[in-house]
């Protein structure tokens, strides 16, 4: 999730804020990431791939 840009980043637990985390969860980004990811998910043929991955 990190990878894709759509999970929380690690985040130093000794810097563990409300205002950073409530950024690193909630923030714009993450929502337009998420709808990025959405929308390569959809075009997934994700039953098709299962099945080649074991043939």
């Amino acid at each position: 999730m990190v990878k894709a840009e759509v999970g929380v980043k690690p985040y130093p637990i000794a810097q563990l804020m409300t205002e950073g985390l409530r950024e690193c969860a909630w923030g714009s980004w993450v929502h337009a990431r998420a709808l990025v990811l959405r929308d390569v998910m959809r075009r997934e043929d994700g039953a098709g791939e299962a099945v080649r991955s074991f043939y």
